[in-house]
């Protein structure tokens, strides 16, 4: 598919969901979908009735929901380069479910656009503020040590690590 200028439109898909009565009866997924197919609009994106999916009265807490099934399967099999969604939540409720998903697509080649993120001109993808947050902690553990009062390792309780304090006074030292 082309478009004026040369370039191949980007086919997109958009994920809905509403989990409760009181936003069924809100119709928060008919507002959730104007704003994708907005945000489709403004970027260009080719959504077509076909992958638009919505899960309505469907907990977040689970992945075994119809439309997220038929979303998974269609980007496995490269129906779609972008997904727009609301916000990562709208996904699964759960971040290790988010975290699994967007891995999913991401392995598939798809890209996600979260409109709650995309308002704000920036397009943050999910993975890479977790993958951000994980170095994060990942430095942290490095500092942190697990032991027990015997200093058995692998029980709970933090003690800072000797090789941290050592490091810190070996700076301390040559300062």
């Amino acid at each position: 598919m082309g478009s004026e200028n040369g370039q191949r439109t980007r086919v997109a898909a958009i994920y809905a969901r509403v989990s409760s009565e009181r936003q069924r009866q809100a119709e928060t997924i008919q507002s959730q979908l104007a704003a994708l197919r907005e945000l489709a609009g403004g970027r260009g994106l080719l959504v077509t009735d076909d992958l638009v999916f919505e899960d309505e009265g469907f907990s977040g807490a689970t992945l075994i929901r119809p439309a997220l099934e038929r979303l998974r399967d269609l980007a496995a099999e490269g129906a779609f380069e972008v997904l727009l969604c609301h916000a990562p939540d709208r996904l699964a409720r759960r971040y290790a479910y988010q975290v699994l998903l967007l891995e999913e697509l991401a392995r598939v080649g798809v890209e996600e656009i979260f409109d709650r993120y995309a308002r704000d001109g920036e397009s943050v993808g999910a993975i890479a503020r977790a993958e951000r947050a994980r170095g994060a902690d990942q430095d942290r553990c490095r500092r942190l040590e697990p032991v027990d009062d015997l200093g058995n390792a692998a029980q709970p309780g933090l003690r800072r690590s000797s090789r941290v304090r050592q490091d810190a006074h070996d700076r301390e030292a040559h300062a």
